[in-house]
Order: structure tokens, then sequence, then C-alpha cells
């Protein structure tokens, strides 16, 4: 199922090569909001008071990611590189 996934993407996408598909698969998540809270969690939350998460505007993150790094199809995430 998931081998028939990635042919689905790959064509949606233009990706030629399922290789790079599988590769670029960054996981399935619910929104870009979500991965982008998974970007946050794992790069920046250590750095940043628990207190002061709620300042983050992760809508402002996930449209950067989204933007140049990222695409999001199906509720999944691939990255553009």
């Amino acid at each position: 199922m998931y081998s028939l996934f990635l042919v689905l993407i790959a064509t949606l996408t233009g990706e030629r090569d399922i290789d790079a598909a599988r590769e670029n698969h960054c996981g399935q998540w619910d929104s870009e909001e979500d991965f982008a809270w998974h970007i946050f969690d794992e790069m920046y939350a250590y750095q940043i008071p628990e207190s002061m998460h709620h300042y983050f505007d992760i809508k402002r993150l996930a449209s950067d990611l989204f933007d140049f790094d990222y695409y999001f199809e199906n509720g999944h995430v691939f990255n553009r590189c």
C-alpha cells in the first residue's frame, strides 16, 4: 500500500523517481501546523523556556517551511530538496 501511495505522490508532484519520493517523505501529520510544531519541538523548544512557547507564531513557521523547504500532500510531508 505504501508503494502505491508513493507512486501516486510521485505522479501528483511530478517526481519521476519513486526512490526520491521515498527519500523525501518526512512523515504524516494532520496539518502543516502540526508538522511545524514537530520541527519546533526538535529544533527550538529546548532553547526557549516552556512558559514562553505559547508566544511562538507556529502559523508563521509553517508558512515559511512550506513556502521553501517542504510540501504537504494528503497529510504527508515531503522535503523539496
